[in-house]
């Protein structure tokens, strides 16, 4: 814009007197067709510039529960906590695999091994017990048998008695993670 231009000078002017009188906020507001309602507060002003915005909350993120994705697992085999045991019901013995679930309130035994060393139920369960599976898979409810186990680390002495639920099935295949594997770890 050259100064002394027809057009320049009385604009210049314009805006400076504008700018002068404070009229700019008021031209703004009474220049402008368009209603805005905040939906939050119901003032006039767009939502975004609502300064109850961090108040509340969005409607739609209520009632979801955050989501985590794992993504630093370095290989695809998940290694479970397992170690062998003694299983003693008299005389006789049975070498077991242990698993050692930290998120689990129960303790169980496959139906086929408490059936095999004859452990009789002592009775059952108080309670219907439903299994939630990972992915919301959730079991039929029953009532299950309990038994009464003597366990004993291998070579050892020691017994602890435990009570078991008898499940017909407690886990998939497991198989062992080569030796190498779990020293480079």
């Amino acid at each position: 814009m050259k100064r002394g231009s027809s057009w320049c000078e009385p604009l210049l002017e314009l805006l400076l007197s504008i700018e002068k009188s404070g009229e700019e906020e008021r031209n703004q507001k009474q220049g402008c067709k368009a209603f805005i309602r905040c939906l939050l507060c119901g003032k006039s002003h767009p939502i975004i510039l609502c300064p109850d915005l961090p108040a509340k909350k969005d409607p739609e993120s209520q009632g979801q529960e955050p989501v985590s994705v794992q993504s630093n697992s370095c290989m695809n085999d998940v290694a479970l906590m397992a170690l062998i045991v003694e299983i003693n019901k008299g005389i006789s013995k049975r070498k077991v695999r242990c698993l050692l679930d930290s998120g689990s309130q129960r303790s169980y035994i496959l139906k086929s091994t408490a059936e095999a060393l004859n452990f009789k139920s002592i009775f059952k369960a108080s309670e219907n017990i439903a299994h939630t599976l990972f992915g919301g898979a959730t079991t039929d409810a029953r009532c299950p048998k309990k038994c009464s186990v003597k366990v004993s680390p291998l070579g050892k002495g020691t017994l602890f008695e435990f009570d078991f639920l008898e499940q017909e099935v407690i886990c998939g295949n497991m198989s062992r993670l080569p030796k190498e594997q779990i020293l480079k770890e």
